[in-house]
This record gives C-alpha cells, structure tokens and sequence, in this order.
C-alpha cells in the first residue's frame, strides 16, 4: 500500500491501525462489535464499519492486556468519527483512550489511539 503511519506519545501507549475499505468487513461484523454497537452502526456502512475496525484494533495495540475480546472488552463511545473516545473492560482499571480516525475519502482508514490523562 505504501502507507506509513508513526505516532509517538510520551506520557502514554500508543496503538495505530490502517485498513482498506472493503466488503468483508461486514461478514465479521459480530466478532469485534459488541451488541449495543451492531445496532449503532448501520450494516451496509463500510466506511463507518472500518473506522470501528480500526478502532479497535488501535485499542487492542495499546492495551497491554492479553486475551482481549473485541466485542466483550472494547467501548467505543458514540458518536464515532474523526475524533471520539473508547474505553476497556478488560484490566481493573478501565481505561479510557482517545481516538483519531484519519479519513481523506481514500480507500483506507487510520486511527491512533493513546490513553487519556497519563502523564
């Protein structure tokens, strides 16, 4: 693809995702959204089922927890876009993130997410 993405946050960790757009998304849609989610994002919105991907992929790279399940333990907070927040469920602290959707109308989507208030 010839992309390159570099985000360096030193007060916190940092998880960067890039994905195309395309329609196979749609066919895993219930194994990385969560219940509340599926119903949020309308099932034929490829670019808006990416920046979900992405999303959560960012988050599973900044999270230092094993054995995360996308749907179960990642939050994203609505509504999602070009900036928006995200949480995990999955260590006691319940972590809150920031997140970035790079989105130039191209066929892929990036998002970084660092967490919030880590100095």
């Amino acid at each position: 693809t010839g992309i390159v993405v570099l985000a360096i946050d030193y007060n916190s960790r940092v998880g960067v995702d890039i994905e195309e757009i395309s329609p196979r998304i749609l066919r895993v849609r219930e194994k990385f959204l969560s219940d509340e989610e599926l119903i949020l994002i309308p099932e034929d919105d490829l670019r808006m089922h990416t920046i979900a991907w992405t999303a959560k992929e960012a988050l599973f790279k900044a999270i230092p927890e094993s054995g995360i399940d996308f749907a179960q333990d990642l939050h994203l907070n609505f509504p999602i876009g070009k900036e928006f927040t995200a949480s995990e469920s999955r260590s006691d602290k319940a972590r809150l993130y920031n997140l970035l959707t790079i989105d130039n109308n191209t066929d892929y989507i990036t998002t970084i997410a660092t967490e919030q208030n880590k100095k």
